[in-house]
């Protein structure tokens, strides 16, 4: 067995203690320099959990992950609600069209259109039930109060020889379509006859 009584020995206890208190000098440092770190990069991440800083940045990503959604929301809707209403523009349109074709042969068949009294601005009866328009899906189930808005055929010589008529979308009533057969020269010298749009600006020829 080997005594520590010996002169080799005498020192031990004295390195003993100059080394703890070097490790408590070097855990003292290690801890200042790990506090000034953090205060020189807040954002920096330690084992020791998150600072205030962090979480006042990670509210903020969700802030501006907000504001971009909104400025994509606020881009998105008014397309969709444009695209929405050319598409039921253009189905009212093509419904008025096969409006106006049954009525330039139901002239051609009678000599005259349907006058105001004998058409039915519901089910578009005689149209419909001589066959000139489909009896099973009449567009007027689109339309505001599910009828023609207005239907005018003057009288000229004993034949109603022009006709007007109007049709408003039901679910959209800034769309307003009119099909038209007149006498009415344009500036190009040519009869008004045919589908048009109306805006509020001026009648605008609607597109094939």
């Amino acid at each position: 067995m080997i005594h520590a009584d010996g002169p080799a020995y005498s020192h031990l206890p004295r390195r003993i203690s100059l080394l703890h208190a070097a490790s408590q000098q070097g855990l003292t440092a290690t801890r200042r320099a790990l506090d000034s770190t953090l205060e020189e990069d807040p954002m920096r991440r330690t084992r020791f959990g998150k600072t205030r800083e962090d979480r006042g940045i990670t509210l903020l990503e969700v802030m501006i992950v907000m504001a971009i959604l909104f400025l994509l929301t606020s881009i998105a809707i008014p397309l969709y609600a444009n695209a929405l209403r050319q598409a039921r523009e253009k189905a009212l349109v093509a419904d008025c069209r096969d409006l106006f074709g049954a009525l330039t042969r139901y002239y051609v068949d009678h000599g005259a259109y349907p006058s105001e009294s004998d058409l039915d601005t519901q089910t578009l009866s005689p149209l419909s039930t001589q066959e000139y328009l489909s009896a099973t899906t009449p567009f007027t189930r689109k339309l505001e109060g599910n009828r023609l808005t207005f239907y005018f055929a003057p009288d000229v010589d004993g034949e109603d020889q022009q006709f007007i008529v109007v049709a408003r979308h039901a679910r959209d009533l800034s769309i307003i379509v009119t099909v038209v057969s007149t006498d009415i020269l344009n500036e190009d010298g040519d009869w008004i006859e045919g589908v048009f749009v109306i805006t509020e600006e001026e009648l605008e020829e609607a597109d094939l």
